[in-house]
C-alpha cells in the first residue's frame, strides 16, 4: 500500500512538474508609443496610395514588414518565406495595346503609347473615329475623382508631366475582376503634347486581358515553448482601398490614407512581434505566435479567405486568432476601451476580458459587434470552426472610416498604445492556458 501511493506520488509530481516546465511566467509586455508611432506614419505616407489590392504601393507596404519582422526575431512563417503567395482572377490592360490620335485645327497626329500617352481608368473594349474629348488638369480630373467615377459619356484627355504619379503607374493598368462598364476611357497625355483648344480623338482600345492576379500575406512565427505545433494568430489586414473620389475633410485630397483602418492593426501586430521577438525561448508562452497581415481585406476578405482555405497550418492545431481591426480612434467618451466581435459566440471574451483589465483596459460593448463578425479577417477561420474574432477600439461614425481624413495625424496614441498592451497580456493567455479556447455554437 504504501508502495502504491509512492508511486502514486510520484507520478503526480512528475506531471505537475511537467505542467509547471510548459512555460515561464507571463512578462510584462508594454508598447511603445514611438514604436507605434513609426509603423503607422509609414503605411499610412501618401507614398504608398492608400495599399491598394493590387497596387505597387502595396506591395512596397508587404515588402517593409517582412523587413520588419526580421528585424524583430520572428522566423518566416512558411517554411523559408515570411509570404503566403495565392492567386485571384483579374485583368491586365497596357497603354502598348491602345491606340490614341488627337486632331487640332484640322491636323491629326497619333501618339506613341507609353512614351506620349498613358492610362488612367478604362472600361471595356472603346472605338471611336471622331469624338470630342474633354481636357482636364491633373488637379482637376483628380478633384472631380474621375479614377473612381461612375460612366462617362465622353473620353477625357488628363494633361500630366512625366513626373506625375499618376504617369509613373498608368503604363499598365491591372486589376481583379472586372465589375461594370465605366463608359469612355480617361487617358494621360503628356502636357507638352496636349493643346489648350477643342480636341478631337481618334481611339482604339481593346478588351482588358484576363489574368491571374499574384498576391501575398504576411505570415511571422514565433515558436512556442512547449506546445510549438499549435498556435495562436495575431493578424490585421494591411489593404486600404487605393486612390479615388475625394471624400472627407480634405475636398483636395484623394489618398484614402487607412491609418486607423487598418494600418493601426499592422502597427499593433508588428508591436506585439517586436515585444515577443525580445523574448529568451525559455521565457516564450507554450503555444506558438503567428504574425500575419492579409491582404485583400477590403475586397471581400479574399486575403483571409485564401489562407484559410489553404492553411498552412492544420486548423484545428490554430487554437485563437486575435483578429485586429482599427485601434486608433475611440468613440467619444471610451478612451482605453476596446470591443470584440461575435463575443456570443465562444469563451474569447472571458479569456481576454481579465488579461485586458490587468493592462488597465476595460472590455466594452459597442452596438454593431455581432453585425461586424463576419465583417472582417477573424470569419474566414470562424467559419471553419476557429475561435476567431476581430478586436478593436474604434467606432464607425465621426473617425473619417473609409474616408481621405484618415490619417496619421488623427490616430490618438496614448489611446491605441494603452490597447496594443492589453492584447499583448491577452495573446500571453491565449498562448500559455492548458485548455484552448472553446466555441459555443
Amino acid at each position: 500500500m504504501f508502495r502504491i501511493q509512492t508511486i502514486v506520488l510520484i507520478v503526480l509530481s512528475l506531471a505537475a512538474g511537467s505542467r509547471c516546465q510548459q512555460s515561464a511566467p507571463a512578462p510584462k509586455l508594454v508598447a511603445d508609443r514611438a514604436q507605434l508611432a513609426e509603423v503607422l506614419r509609414y503605411l499610412a505616407a501618401d507614398e504608398l496610395e492608400g495599399r491598394d489590392t493590387p497596387s505597387a504601393g502595396l506591395e512596397t507596404a508587404i515588402d517593409w514588414s517582412i523587413e520588419r519582422l526580421r528585424d524583430r526575431g520572428i522566423q518566416p512563417g512558411i517554411g523559408d518565406s515570411y509570404e503566403f503567395h495565392y492567386e485571384l482572377p483579374g485583368w491586365t490592360l497596357a497603354a502598348a495595346d491602345c491606340r490614341l490620335a488627337i486632331t487640332v485645327g484640322g491636323k491629326s497626329r497619333e501618339l506613341e503609347p507609353g512614351r506620349e500617352f498613358r492610362l488612367l481608368e478604362c472600361g471595356a473594349a472603346y472605338d471611336c473615329d471622331a469624338e470630342t474629348a474633354a481636357r482636364l488638369g491633373e488637379a482637376e480630373a483628380l478633384g472631380r475623382g474621375l479614377s473612381s467615377r461612375s460612366r462617362l459619356e465622353r473620353p477625357v484627355l488628363v494633361s500630366v508631366t512625366e513626373k506625375s504619379k499618376l504617369w509613373q503607374r498608368g503604363e499598365t493598368l491591372r486589376g481583379l475582376e472586372r465589375g461594370h462598364d465605366r463608359g469612355a476611357p480617361v487617358l494621360l497625355v503628356r502636357e507638352d503634347l496636349l493643346p489648350r483648344e477643342k480636341v478631337m480623338v481618334r481611339i482604339a482600345i481593346p478588351e482588358a486581358k484576363h489574368s491571374k492576379v499574384s498576391l501575398r500575406n504576411v505570415v511571422g512565427l514565433l515558436k512556442g515553448s512547449s506546445r510549438p505545433d499549435e498556435y495562436v494568430m495575431l493578424s490585421a489586414h494591411i489593404d486600404h482601398i487605393g486612390v479615388g473620389l475625394p471624400r472627407g475633410r480634405d475636398k483636395n485630397d484623394r489618398i484614402y490614407n487607412g491609418a486607423n483602418d487598418d494600418a493601426s492593426g499592422c502597427a499593433a501586430v508588428l508591436e506585439l512581434a517586436r515585444l515577443y521577438g525580445g523574448l529568451e525561448p525559455g521565457k516564450r508562452p507554450a503555444r506558438s505566435l503567428l504574425f500575419v497581415l492579409f491582404s485583400a481585406e477590403e475586397k471581400g476578405l479574399r486575403g483571409s479567405e485564401a489562407m484559410a482555405s489553404a492553411s498552412p497550418w492544420p486548423l484545428d492545431r490554430l487554437v485563437a486568432q486575435l483578429n485586429i481591426e482599427m485601434l486608433g480612434r475611440p468613440e467619444k467618451g471610451k478612451s482605453g476601451a476596446c470591443w470584440v466581435t461575435g463575443r456570443e459566440q465562444s469563451d474569447f471574451e472571458e479569456i481576454l476580458g481579465p488579461a485586458l483589465k490587468r493592462a488597465g483596459v476595460e472590455l466594452g460593448r459597442f452596438e454593431q459587434e455581432a453585425m461586424l463578425y463576419r465583417a472582417s479577417d477573424n470569419w474566414p477561420y470562424a467559419r471553419r470552426g476557429v475561435v476567431a474574432h476581430s478586436i478593436s477600439a474604434s467606432g464607425l461614425r465621426g473617425i473619417d472610416y473609409h474616408e481621405t481624413s484618415d490619417e496619421f495625424e488623427r490616430i490618438e496614441l496614448d489611446h491605441m498604445t494603452r490597447i496594443v498592451t492589453g492584447i499583448a497580456a491577452g495573446a500571453w493567455d491565449f498562448a500559455d492556458r492548458e485548455e484552448a479556447p472553446k466555441q459555443r455554437r
